[in-house]
């Protein structure tokens, strides 16, 4: 495992405009890195090192070890959004967020890391997982360079609505048996209306209906979908050239079981929340 060593001290302003994204102007949001030949590999694909900047690594010490539990986007030099079900039990104070990541067990150079100072939530509800996102701030603010393997998210606009396929990336299982992968992957699934979501879970006995601030994803046959690892990962949409972080890995039934498609915060209903946090913390 990679340990605090890693940590990278960085001394950045940050400008915060009244826009969709929360980082300086002259800084991109959304571009997707390079991609190599993608690699097939069951149920996705392997990423290119780089290919999805602001995807991070959220890890836990464990003695003198850190323990990859969870995934999450970068929002600004300072914050990085994941899921609030993954701090359960868990003390912020030894949370590292490792930025610039591919292969977790190989330091490779051009990652950066940072250890967690405050962990804000939104009134989550475990037992429904409603209002499953996270914003953490981070002791040292990450380095925005051009080209580099470290850059955010947009944002989506307030309460937007996506179609079409989305994309999840990660270090969670391929399947439900499986370990967890040390290299990132990623697949490609069609967003679910909640009407759809709904009728494929009633079908199969469950009562629970999703409420409006959460999303489905997946095929209905199964096979392609997030899984334990990937949880507070992006679910990320394309609007335009750019990509936007429209969801929150949050809960499923297995991974990628048929009928079961996966649930995922539905970011845009928290834009005016997350803007209110960082910038009055």
């Amino acid at each position: 495992m990679k340990y605090a060593w890693l940590l990278l001290y960085f001394h950045l302003v940050n400008v915060y405009g009244e826009h969709e994204d929360l980082y300086s102007t002259s800084t991109p949001c959304g571009i997707r890195g390079a991609r190599d030949n993608g690699f097939r590999i069951v149920n996705g694909s392997l990423a290119s090192k780089g290919e999805f900047p602001w995807l991070i690594s959220l890890q836990v010490r464990i003695g003198f070890e850190y323990r990859h539990i969870c995934g999450g986007a970068i929002l600004s030099e300072s914050w990085v959004a994941t899921a609030a079900h993954c701090l359960n039990g868990i003390l912020p104070s030894s949370l590292y967020v490792v930025a610039g990541d591919y292969n977790l067990q190989i330091i490779e150079g051009g990652e950066q890391a940072a250890r967690v100072s405050k962990a804000v939530t939104n009134k989550f509800d475990l037992s429904t997982f409603a209002n499953d996102i996270c914003l953490l701030k981070l002791e040292t603010p990450l380095q925005f360079t051009e080209g580099s393997r470290v850059m955010p998210i947009c944002l989506p606009k307030n309460f937007q609505e996506f179609q079409g396929d989305a994309i999840v990336a990660g270090w969670g299982r391929s399947s439900e048996t499986d370990a967890p992968t040390d290299l990132l992957r990623y697949i490609e699934i069609p967003l679910r209306t909640k009407t759809s979501c709904d009728e494929s879970y009633i079908r199969k006995g469950f009562s629970r209906l999703l409420n409006n601030c959460q999303i489905c994803a997946g095929l209905p046959e199964g096979g392609k979908d997030a899984c334990q690892g990937d949880s507070g990962g992006p679910l990320i949409c394309q609007t335009g050239e750019k990509y936007v972080l429209c969801g929150i890995v949050s809960w499923g039934i297995g991974c990628g079981r048929q009928e079961f498609p996966g649930i995922y915060t539905k970011v845009s209903c928290f834009v005016e929340w997350i803007r209110k946090t960082v910038l009055e913390q």
